[in-house]
């Protein structure tokens, strides 16, 4: 039986023929790959070189990328491996098909696309399709679950908590015996260290044995240099070579990464992670997430992050260089105060420059951080620590639970406390103290302790209020109170009356006995 033109084809194609069966049909599945075949050889184009410019592709199909380099000299939009994807929509006379050009890498999330229009010119690039990385997304999973399987979940009984980082500047941290305070009051901390400049001037005042003895130092990657850039293998090679380079050092695994402060746009877009999609959309952010366990970034306001033992990544810190010491410690207290964590940062390089915080500043930082600790008011943690930290109660607080829940719903209601000079309204719930003042008339002008306050209802700390003056209020005054005491500053006249309030957090043991009457 002769052979049909289709098992000819399909023959010549060198597709073996059946000695029996259904031949023509064999044949048509030939005719059909021989279809594929040409449609690939047609459509999937050789891989581009240097020579080559976007400009110039104007044959329908699939371009391979093959390198950086191609990329940047073709003018992709991409500074890395991928593909062009040119597709003809139209036909536009004297200049050409319309042209549709769709690039995309290996390392973004979503492809750029521009368009050739009649007038023979392309238009600009435009974000296409967001396309998941599945490697950064199952990378990052598996790293922090690895990681927080070997690491105990930590609670701080229902207070909010603060963390340390130290920016490099090693030379002077050692100087400073700062790794001694950290030992000393039993505390964890971060080093966030770049290992291409540990030999530096400011850095190498502390040897790598140095920083293995030291007492509760984390390791964390600050990418390999500090420097900005706006080539994405660039980026991808500060990070991982950061990682790795770090570990190889110290001999241990390095599971955080803190991006480095470079400007304007930090690591090819990443710009330090100030939004989610810095995470997902640029090369930098999707290796920090793939090698890494946990990452802070530029996220949030103040370095706060909630405390439900959940890791939050991409949260910011709280940098002290440029900062007084009263207003650090205002941001120790909101951790307090609102059962949140707060992760503090200092470059040691930067104290005692010029108006930025002092050594002793520092110091007094730390302390201060310490007494509201011991107090039972504060949880101080390592960074580590910090980012799975649950303000909730542990599981062994629950033989507790009823005392625990007692002092902290626990008030006095409002009590009035009549004086010769005025009324105080006082009322406790839990350590936290609310003050009003009526009709207090200071018996001389200038500033006038006003009255004392009783037991149970003292303050902490020294902290400022505000305070109303005379029948026709002649503005606002300010006042705070010393230990016990309350004072108001700047009063204008010895007859006239002072109103206002005070919030603050006592360490005062509860009453025995209320003040005053029910109010």
């Amino acid at each position: 039986m002769a052979l049909s033109p289709a098992e000819i084809a399909a023959r010549n194609a060198g597709f073996p023929m059946p000695e029996g069966g259904d031949r023509i049909s064999d044949g048509d599945d030939a005719i059909r790959a021989l279809g594929v075949t040409a449609h690939n050889r047609e459509y999937n184009r050789p891989p581009l070189t240097t020579a080559d410019r976007l400009d110039s592709l104007t044959k329908t199909g699939n371009y391979p990328i093959p390198s950086v380099a191609v990329a940047d000299a073709i003018g992709s939009p991409f500074s890395a491996m991928g593909g062009v994807r040119v597709e003809q929509s139209g036909w536009s006379g004297a200049n050409g098909p319309i042209l549709r050009q769709t690039v995309w890498s290996y390392t973004q999330t979503y492809s750029m696309t521009r368009t050739r229009l009649s007038n023979g010119l392309f238009g600009s690039w435009d974000a296409g399709i967001l396309r998941p990385d599945l490697g950064t997304m199952v990378g990052n999973t598996m790293r922090l679950s690895r990681w927080l399987a070997n690491n105990p979940a930590v609670y701080t009984g229902g207070r909010g908590a603060v963390a340390f980082t130290i920016d490099h500047g090693l030379t002077k941290f050692k100087a400073a015996g700062l790794p001694g305070v950290f030992a000393g009051y039993g505390w964890g901390y971060g080093l966030a260290l770049n290992d291409s400049t540990l030999a530096s001037a400011e850095n190498n005042g502390a040897s790598t044995a140095d920083i293995l003895s030291w007492a509760g130092a984390e390791i964390w990657n600050h990418g390999y240099n500090h420097a900005a850039t706006g080539n994405e293998q660039t980026a991808k090679t500060i990070v991982v070579q950061g990682k790795t380079a770090l570990e190889a050092r110290f001999g241990r695994e390095v599971f955080g990464f803190i991006p480095a402060g470079v400007g304007p746009t930090g690591l090819a877009g990443f710009d330090g992670g100030s939004k989610p999609e810095m995470f997902a959309t640029t090369l930098a952010g999707q290796m920090i997430l793939e090698h890494h366990a946990v990452t802070t970034g530029y996220m949030g306001t103040g370095g706060v992050r909630n405390l439900d033992g959940t890791v939050q990544q991409g949260i910011g810190r709280f940098t002290m260089d440029a900062l007084t010491v009263s207003r650090i410690k205002l941001q120790i207290d909101q951790a307090i105060n609102d059962r949140v964590g707060i992760m503090f940062m200092v470059h040691p390089t930067q104290l005692d420059v010029g108006s930025n915080l002092t050594t002793a500043g520092l110091l007094e930082v730390l302390a201060y951080a310490r007494t509201r600790q011991q107090a039972g008011e504060l949880a101080v943690l390592s960074p580590g620590e910090l980012v799975r930290a649950d303000a909730g109660l542990t599981p062994s607080d629950a033989s507790t639970l009823p005392v625990r829940v007692s002092d902290l719903e626990r008030n006095t209601g409002t009590r009035k406390i009549t004086t010769a000079t005025g009324d105080l309204y006082v009322y406790r719930e839990g350590t936290r103290v609310e003050v009003d003042f009526q009709n207090f008339r200071p018996i001389g002008p200038g500033d006038q302790t006003i009255v004392a306050l009783p037991q149970g209802f003292r303050p902490v700390r020294t902290a400022y209020g505000n305070a109303v003056e005379g029948s026709t209020p002649r503005g606002v005054r300010a006042f705070f109170y010393s230990p016990w005491n309350v004072q108001a500053l700047g009063i204008a006249a010895a007859d006239s009356w002072v109103h206002g309030s005070l919030k603050f957090t006592t360490a005062d043991p509860w009453p025995t006995t209320l003040p005053g009457t029910p109010a």
